[in-house]
C-alpha cells in the first residue's frame, strides 16, 4: 500500500474525503477520552470498593474463622497404658456431634491405610477417642468430650466420629448441640482462592 501525504492549506476548504477522515478521527478521540475517563472512574470505584470490601471481608473472615475454630477439635486415642496411640484434628460437621477426621486417626486398621502408611502403622482401632476443644478466651485445646468411631474409609483416609460423652465418659444431655461448620462444595472453589488451616 502507498501512503500519500497531501499538504492542506488551513484557509482552503478541505476536500470531502479529508473531512470524513477528520470527523472519524475526532469521534475516535472522543470515544477514547470517554472510555478512558470511565475506566479511571471504574478503577477508582473498584479501589474504594476493594478497600471497603477488604474491611468487610476481614470482618466476615474473622467471624467465619471464629466459627470454624469453635468447630475444630483435636482427637486423641490412647493405648492400654494411657499413652497416646494416635492423634489428629477433626471438624464438627453436624451440630449433633459428628466429627469428620482422617481414618489414620480414628481407625488405624481401616483397609487401605497400609498402602499409604506401610504395614508398621498401628493396627488396633481405639475403643474411644478424647475430643479436645478450644474454649472461648483460651489459646489451646483441652479434653472436653469422648467419642467413638461411626464409619471409616482407609482408601480415602476419612472417618466420622460421634461425640457421645463428656470428658469422663458420662452420657451427654439429650439434644446437646455443638458448634459446627457445613461442608463446602468443590464447585464454589476457584484457583487462587485463599485457604486457611485451623
Amino acid at each position: 500500500p502507498e501512503v500519500v501525504l497531501q499538504p492542506v492549506d488551513a484557509h482552503e476548504p478541505l476536500p470531502p474525503y479529508v473531512e470524513v477522515l477528520v470527523r472519524q478521527q475526532q469521534r475516535t478521540a472522543h470515544l477514547v477520552r470517554t472510555q478512558t475517563v470511565a475506566l479511571l472512574g471504574i478503577v477508582l470505584l473498584g479501589i474504594t470498593a476493594g478497600l471497603n470490601a477488604g474491611r468487610l471481608g476481614d470482618y466476615l473472615r474473622d467471624r467465619q474463622l471464629g466459627d470454624v475454630e469453635s468447630a475444630t477439635v483435636r482427637l486423641v486415642a490412647r493405648n492400654s497404658e494411657g499413652g497416646i496411640q494416635t492423634w489428629g484434628s477433626g471438624t464438627i460437621v453436624d451440630s449433633s456431634g459428628l466429627v469428620l477426621t482422617n481414618a489414620h486417626v480414628a481407625a488405624p486398621s481401616a483397609p487401605g491405610l497400609q498402602l499409604r502408611y506401610g504395614t508398621d502403622f498401628p493396627s488396633p482401632n481405639p475403643k474411644q477417642l478424647e475430643v479436645w476443644i478450644v474454649k472461648k478466651g483460651e489459646d489451646f485445646a483441652s479434653p472436653a468430650y469422648r467419642g467413638h468411631l461411626v464409619i471409616a474409609d482407609g482408601w480415602l483416609d476419612l472417618a466420622v466420629v460421634r461425640i457421645d460423652g463428656d470428658k469422663d465418659g458420662s452420657p451427654l444431655p439429650s439434644g446437646q448441640q455443638f458448634p459446627s461448620v457445613s461442608i463446602g462444595r468443590r464447585g464454589g472453589m476457584e484457583r487462587a482462592d485463599t485457604g486457611y488451616a485451623v
